[in-house]
């Protein structure tokens, strides 16, 4: 196992941050979801079991990136971005650390032209967002996973090279009503806004990258395959 120093791990990407002593973290339980309260008491190890497990409701959706959970994580802390208590997952992955955050639930920044979001996503993204992360990705601008609340985007926004060359956007979608959710260097996937039902629980999404065509996918196995890519690729 890599040794690392958290607070070094954070510095080198320039981030605004505190790590909180207990007493300050406790002072801020009523801003921090129930379900993250072993981080008042426990040890590193109970940390990281507790924090994996956090993941049980959506394992049938991302089996193959909660199990690469299980084998990389040497640590879990929580970390005050911009005022936000939020949960920093530490991965050692092939001898190199990585840093990934689990956004505050309980403190998200909606968009202001996005103001029915959780009305109209995927149900079982939308209980993502709710009851276990507002997004969880690399530390830095949050990608290789699903993006904070704060930036989401509607596909009408987007700045990618290729989107000039559709005078309409493919499978008849309505830019201004679908939303990003993932993004990297190569690709974002988004997903229209719509009246799911329950039956839902597995709906496409749109993954369109930068210099390719884009196409529709199976929303949770192409977010799976590409939370586990980012990371052992």
């Amino acid at each position: 196992m890599v040794s690392y120093n958290l607070e070094q791990e954070l510095q080198e990407f320039g981030l605004d941050y505190k790590i909180p002593t207990l007493d300050e973290l406790k002072m801020l339980s009523g801003k921090i979801p129930e379900d993250w309260f072993f981080i008042f008491e426990s040890t590193t190890s109970q940390k990281i079991n507790m924090a994996i497990s956090l993941w049980s409701p959506f394992e049938e959706y991302l089996p193959d990136f909660v199990q690469l959970l299980r084998s990389t994580v040497v640590g879990v802390e929580a970390v005050i971005f911009d005022g936000v208590v939020n949960l920093v997952y530490v991965l050692d992955v092939k001898d190199s650390i990585y840093l990934y955050c689990g956004s505050n639930p309980k403190q998200r920044a909606v968009r202001s032209n996005m103001s029915d979001l959780y009305e109209r996503l995927p149900l079982k993204l939308k209980q993502f967002y709710l009851e276990l992360f507002d997004g969880f990705g690399f530390v830095v601008d949050s990608v290789y996973g699903p993006l904070p609340s704060r930036s989401l985007f509607k596909i009408s926004e987007a700045d990618w090279s290729n989107m000039d060359h559709y005078e309409d956007y493919p499978f008849g979608v309505d830019p201004d009503n679908t939303v990003a959710f993932y993004t990297d260097e190569e690709v974002f996937f988004a997903v229209e806004m719509n009246d799911y039902s329950d039956a839902d629980d597995m709906p496409e999404c749109i993954v369109w990258p930068q210099k390719e065509i884009p196409y529709k996918a199976p929303l949770w196995n192409v977010l799976d395959k590409n939370m586990v890519e980012s990371l052992i690729a």
